[in-house]
């Protein structure tokens, strides 16, 4: 006998699914019989599903006998840990294990026994370490089964302990929260349990669903919010299959559940294509069904996700099967649905039409057809609910850069927002938002979108200078990739001393058009290149040609590779309006910076022209600063209403309330000298408040391992101060300092770069009004 199956299986984001196999009870004679757990992806169904590496705490390969399924996903970490019901050697337990997508491989982390694990079946996870379990048996005999004793209970585990909530069940099996509530299916006697859930986890049974068939496990539609029920339609039967999965067969099933209680069907097979079916997952377009001894059965039919209550699909589609013990992948024939259905229809199938069909919704609304089938209306969803580790249920950056709990909060949203609002990532829509990474380290998405703190490298203080391709001097090559690392930018030496002036030409002449990079040449030529790529973060903004970017690099990028100019006309989406209004003004963006708003104001381009306005920072969090004035302000937004209000330029000076920044004594180049507070960024309080302009020499003598001092002429002339664009307030210099004036975090003499504790100087690009703290 080959042991193979596919028991349960649960349904990732964004289209993986696992699936346990090898499912032996203890009471068959094959309690030794080993398992695993398998990977399949509905994104890519002609592939085999993968068996991913189990091992133990210290790496050695684990035997298991597999049999539910459930999982928790960290939101903090992003992690993924799979809680797996496990019957081995005749032992009640339940293994969890770490998910690591990489290696392909699951870590067991934890093992969970308790007295009231009688004889497990299925479990839902309710929160880390926490789910509601169930016990099909108590003796694990088969005298149970045959004369229908109720000793089946559900129980609650509390990472700790477990207790049993509800008793004297007949064959519990498959368990889920659906709507806030949990539901149970009763294979013994062929309905659904459905209970509200007590603050203390009791159980309070609510209503009872008669699905007229024997129910195995259950999910939850990801799109329709339908219970799915895997089933066994002659229970009779699924004995002799279990002993000889190859002599006998048993027929299956699969029925969808609405929040009205009405039952369809949607699958039904005598057992000659599937045996023994015990789960049913859809995604899309697609359905995936398990089996208890058999194989795994993929279907894919564009009118699954819009079946009617009121109709029986007999529509044929193509399917794969997949042996997940012997790894082989074949054709199945086409199948159709029996001619039997629990609906309340009494008339031919044939004759129905389904009035969704071909009914487009707007802005997340849902098509709702009537009770009798004949109508439909499209409306936004009242409540949304949580389905544990249900595809639908975890947290989503829509395209408007809102972090939502769930799709359906997202549609919700959206809907009643009336908002063209759509999903762009599994996850927050800035993964790096809440991440603080140590001082001199920069956040950084990886391949994953996972935050990670990058850009660590303790580079040497030996003196041996290089000119890199943007035309700027590093102290040496490790100082270069560390400026490369955090400004996301394709740096390399181009001479191994200081930038002359014709390796300079980008920092000295050179002006890029459509926001592409400056690079110097070896052979002292120029390039512009347009950015390679940009972070898949989602703060969006609306560009001069009336499209929504999902971030202002993403709008530059766009520009650059078009050759054409898109200006920045507001943040967040575009709506209708901006589509009409600045479709054809993109230029208009260009008298922002010739206008010339006061200190501290904002620009708008409208459609009558320029105006400048003081913001209004009622909603804004506070986060204090200390400005350039030494005043104290609750954030940087009332530092500038305050300087536009008062016609007064104002910057931070550093994070914090003033007066509490005194480290600047221990900074490398020490204190300004206007009042001993802020950190001077250079030799000669360079990047100071109040820097003096001229031509002047100076002599730096900076400790390189004791290397003698070197001589450098530093040339700043207040005609062209040469001020960065991105890290500058303005491109000119100031008509008062002649200085450049920088952005909050930002320091230099040209602003191009984040002064110390600050980071994130290439985030000025994505919209960051300066540098991070």
């Amino acid at each position: 006998m080959k042991e193979f199956g596919s028991e349960d299986i649960k349904l990732l984001p964004g289209g993986k699914a696992f699936v346990s196999s090898g499912f032996k009870l203890s009471n068959d004679g094959r309690k030794n019989s080993v398992g695993g757990i398998y990977l399949f992806d509905f994104n890519k169904p002609s592939e085999k599903p993968l068996n991913l590496l189990m091992v133990d705490e210290r790496g050695q390969q684990l035997p298991i006998t597999p049999h539910g399924l459930s999982f928790w996903t960290d939101a903090a970490s992003g992690v993924t840990y799979l809680y797996v019901v496990n019957h081995h050697n005749g032992v009640e337990s339940i293994e969890k294990f770490r998910y690591h997508p990489e290696e392909k491989k699951l870590v067991r982390v934890k093992q969970f026994k308790d007295e009231t694990f009688h004889v497990l079946n299925s479990i839902h996870l309710v929160g880390e370490d926490q789910f509601y379990f169930t016990n099909y048996l108590f003796f694990n005999a088969y005298f149970e089964l045959f004369f229908g004793l109720e000793w089946g209970s559900v129980g609650y585990f509390n990472g700790e302990h477990g207790e049993l909530v509800v008793k004297g069940l007949n064959i519990p099996n498959g368990v889920i929260m659906w709507k806030n509530h949990l539901v149970v299916a009763l294979s013994g006697s062929d309905e659904l349990n459905v209970y509200s859930v007590a603050k203390d986890h009791q159980l309070n049974l609510e209503r009872t669903i008669p699905v007229k068939t024997s129910v195995d496990n259950l999910s939850v539609h990801p799109e329709h919010d339908d219970l799915i029920l895997g089933c066994h339609p002659s229970p009779f039967k699924f004995p002799f299959h279990s002993r000889n999965p190859d002599a006998y067969l048993s027929p299956s099933q699969v029925l969808r559940v609405n929040d009205k209680s009405e039952v369809t069907e949607i699958y039904s097979n005598d057992g000659s294509e599937l045996s023994a079916s015990t789960v049913a997952v859809l995604y899309k377009d697609a359905m995936l069904i398990g089996s208890a001894y058999t194989k795994l059965l993929y279907c894919q039919d564009k009118t699954l996700p819009q079946y009617n209550v009121t109709q029986l699909y007999t529509t044929q589609c193509d399917t794969k099967s997949y042996n997940t013990a012997y790894h082989h992948t074949t054709s199945s024939q086409h199948y159709t649905t029996l001619h039997h259905t629990y609906t309340r229809w009494n008339g031919k199938s044939s004759d129905i039409r389904d009035p969704c069909l071909g009914r487009n919704c707007s802005f997340g609304a849902k098509c709702v057809a009537s009770l009798d089938g004949m109508s439909a209306r499209c409306q936004c969803r009242e409540v949304c609910y949580n389905y544990g580790d249900s595809e639908g249920s975890t947290p989503i950056c829509g395209s408007d850069g809102v972090d939502y709990a769930n799709t359906c909060e997202m549609e919700r949203t959206a809907c009643r927002d009336m908002k063209d609002v759509k999903k762009k990532f599994d996850g927050k829509c800035d993964p790096c938002r809440e991440i603080k990474c140590p001082i001199s380290q920069v956040c950084k998405l990886d391949s994953k979108r996972q935050p990670v703190c990058r850009c660590f490298n303790p580079c040497p203080n030996n003196y041996s200078p290089v000119c890199a391709n943007n035309g700027k001097t590093y102290v040496n090559k490790c100082f270069m990739d560390l400026d490369a690392c955090k400004l996301s930018k394709n740096l390399v030496v181009i001479s191994k001393e200081n930038c002359s002036y014709e390796n300079s030409l980008c920092d000295k002449k050179k002006e890029c058009d459509y926001y592409a990079d400056c690079y110097n040449t070896p052979k002292g030529l120029t390039k512009c290149i347009c950015p390679e790529w940009c972070d898949k973060i989602v703060k969006p903004v609306c560009g001069s040609d009336g499209l929504t970017y999902d971030n202002i690099c993403e709008m530059k990028r766009r520009s650059c590779l078009s050759k054409h100019w898109i200006r920045l006309v507001e943040y967040g989406m575009c709506s209708k309006d901006s589509e009409n209004n600045y479709r054809d003004l993109g230029l208009l963006t260009n008298y922002c910076e010739q206008f010339g708003c006061q200190p501290g104001a904002e620009c708008v381009v409208g459609e009558d022209g320029v105006e400048c306005f003081c913001a209004n920072c009622s909603s804004h969090v506070t986060d204090e600063v200390c400005g350039t004035d030494g005043r104290s302000y609750r954030n940087v937004c009332e530092m500038k209403k305050y300087s536009c209000v008062n016609k007064k330029t104002v910057h931070v000076g550093h994070a914090g309330p003033c007066g509490q920044n005194l480290n600047c004594k221990q900074s490398k180049f020490g204190c300004c000298s206007d009042d001993g507070r802020f950190e001077s960024q250079g030799p000669n309080e360079e990047g100071c408040p109040n820097v003096k302009i001229g031509k002047y020499k100076v002599k730096y003598e900076p400790k390189w391992n004791g290397l003698a001092s070197i001589q450098l002429d530093i040339f700043l002339f207040h005609e062209q101060c040469q001020c960065n664009t991105f890290g500058s307030v303005g491109a000119q210099c100031g008509a008062a300092t002649h200085a450049c004036s920088c952005k909050p975090g930002v320091g230099g003499i040209r602003c191009d770069r984040c002064v110390p504790t600050y980071w994130g100087f290439s985030g000025i690009l994505d919209a960051q009004d300066g540098c991070l703290r």
